[in-house]
This record gives structure tokens, sequence and C-alpha cells, in this order.
């Protein structure tokens, strides 16, 4: 949006559109907040957060945080963590994180001697590869609400960042709602042309399905 081009494009209809409506269309009218936490078993303590302490944060300053959990992890839950889920659906819910929680798990199907992440280089993760990490996922998160009883939403957020394109196609075609990540464009594909991209809660360019871009803070304090 900094660029001249988008820039010319986008202020003239912001500054009429905060004209017309005022107030209207520039505030919210609920300040909504969550914090999603990447990696954690559902175990006390995990790391250096205890869920009784969270939980208390939660209810002081009326907040909802996000438990994404590698499925690999499932037979790790303790009862009394399940519990605190069960009995605070307001508070406390659980995602999908990735599958076997081993690195980029849903990187580029093929890469060459150039390609690099971060400065890394990383293997190949096959399309066949990814598809039977999906369905083991789900699997996994099966047995773990069967035995736990607390439910999870049907929401992937890939290990480390976004998949290539054709896996979000795989999403859909299981019944995923979405996927959210730092970014919202997947591998290979260009950025879209569209001067109103990033404007939505989520992005629609790719397989049609929703891509929901997120802010990370790396440092987590103790609970």
């Amino acid at each position: 949006y900094y660029s001249s081009y988008h820039f010319s494009t986008v202020a003239p209809l912001m500054m009429t559109m905060r004209y017309a409506l005022g107030d209207e269309v520039w505030h919210n009218d609920h300040n909504y907040a969550n914090l999603t936490i990447d990696d954690p078993g559902l175990k006390e303590p995990w790391v250096s957060i205890s869920y009784k302490g969270l939980l208390k944060e939660l209810q002081a300053h009326n907040f909802h945080v996000t438990i994404a959990m590698p499925p690999a992890i499932y037979g790790e839950t303790q009862p009394a963590v399940a519990a605190l889920f069960r009995a605070n659906p307001d508070r406390l819910s659980l995602v999908q994180h990735g599958n076997n929680a081993d690195d980029y798990e849903f990187y580029k199907y093929t890469v060459t001697e150039d390609d690099e992440y971060n400065g890394q280089k990383l293997p190949a993760r096959p399309f066949a590869d990814q598809e039977a990490d999906i369905l083991e996922g789900l699997a996994r998160m099966a047995k773990h609400r069967a035995q736990t009883g607390v439910q999870d939403d049907r929401i992937m957020i890939f290990p480390w960042n976004i998949s290539p394109e054709p896996t979000l196609v795989l999403l859909k075609k299981y019944n995923y709602l979405a996927t959210v990540n730092a970014w919202d464009i997947p591998l290979d594909p260009s950025h879209p042309p569209s001067w109103d991209h990033g404007m939505y809660g989520a992005s629609m360019d790719y397989a049609s399905f929703p891509a929901l871009s997120r802010y990370c803070y790396s440092k987590m304090e103790e609970f």
C-alpha cells in the first residue's frame, strides 16, 4: 500500500469513506483479542506456561487463547488440563498445528540448490506426503477428542509458515475452515494484483480458501 501505484488507488477511497460515514466506519464497536500459542501439549506445565495461571490472566483481562497443538503429541494431554478446556471454551480453544512437528512440515514439493528459507536449506515435502500428514493429523485429533472430550476447531496453523497453494486445495477438500499463518500468500505464487489484498479478515485469492495472517511475537513471559 505504500507504493505510489497502490496508494493513489486506496487513499481516495478511504478518504471518501471517512468523510461520508464518519465514526460509523472508522471505529470498531467492539474490541477483540486472541493470542495463539504454537506447539504446546495440554499438560501442566508446558515449558513456562501454567494453564491455571494463563486462565486467570484470560479472565482478568478479557481475552482468548488458542493453542495450536501438533497432533503427534495428542497422547500427552493431562486430564486436569483437558478439564480446563472443557469448562472454559470462551477462554481456551484448540486447533491443529501441522502433524508431526518436524520443522517446516508443509514446505515446497520440490527444491533446487537455490531454495532457502530464512537462510536455511530445507528438504522437499512432496505433495503426497503433505496429504498423508493432513489425514494422519485429522485422525490423531479425532482420537484426542474421543479420549479427552476437548473439542478442536478445524483450523490449520502450519508449522513455520504457509504451504504451497495446492495444499490449500487439500484443506478445502478435507473440510477445514481456514488456515492462519504469518503469511497469507502461499509458497511460490506472486502477490495478487488486486489493490485491496490484505484489507479483509481473510484472503480468498488462492484456491478460494480462507487464509488469515497473524502477527507473531516470539518472546513469551511466564504465566
